[in-house]
């Protein structure tokens, strides 16, 4: 067994030989599946992780533009009041704060980027996993097709042996 995997029963690995397939690959279907859902659920909590990320930048951003704009609206007031070196100290601070937006925006886009890719993969991995699930549940069918038809075998031989006796 892998670390941190789920035992697989003897019968789910494809051990029990009256519901085995033929190639004996049921077990490793079942931990591929496994394996498939573990990373399907990864990728989930990695875009609600990217999400939740974006979310908070572009929070950030607007707080940004609203105290650039409460600053421009100071700089307007100062530079009535006080004349070109109030000016000069609201400019400095105005670039400042430009500086934090564009730092801001920078690291959203960086985010939407990898939340792309990561819905990209998630998509891929959730077709392999819808894929999986279908060639189980044909596996299943199979196998009782299979358990139906040796039932079927027992008694016609039971049968058989009971005209044979008398």
């Amino acid at each position: 067994e892998r670390p941190g995997s789920r035992a697989v029963s003897p019968r789910a690995r494809g051990e029990d030989s009256s519901t085995a397939l033929p190639d004996g690959s049921r077990g490793t279907w079942a931990n591929a599946l496994w394996d498939q859902q573990e990373r399907f659920e990864a990728s989930s909590r990695a875009v609600e992780e990217r999400m939740a990320k974006i979310k908070e930048l572009k929070e950030r951003a607007a707080a940004a533009k609203a105290r650039r704009e409460r600053c421009e609206s100071e700089l307007e007031s100062v530079v009535a009041a006080y004349g070109p070196s109030a000016l000069e100290a609201q400019e400095k601070r105005q670039g400042e704060l430009q500086v934090e937006l564009e730092a801001v925006r920078s690291a959203l886009s960086a985010e939407e980027a990898k939340t792309r890719q990561l819905d990209a993969g998630l998509k891929a991995k959730s077709s392999d996993l819808e894929r999986h699930k279908a060639r189980l549940e044909d596996l299943r069918q199979a196998k009782t097709d299979k358990v139906a038809e040796v039932e079927a075998k027992v008694r016609l031989s039971a049968s058989l042996g009971e005209a044979a006796d008398e």
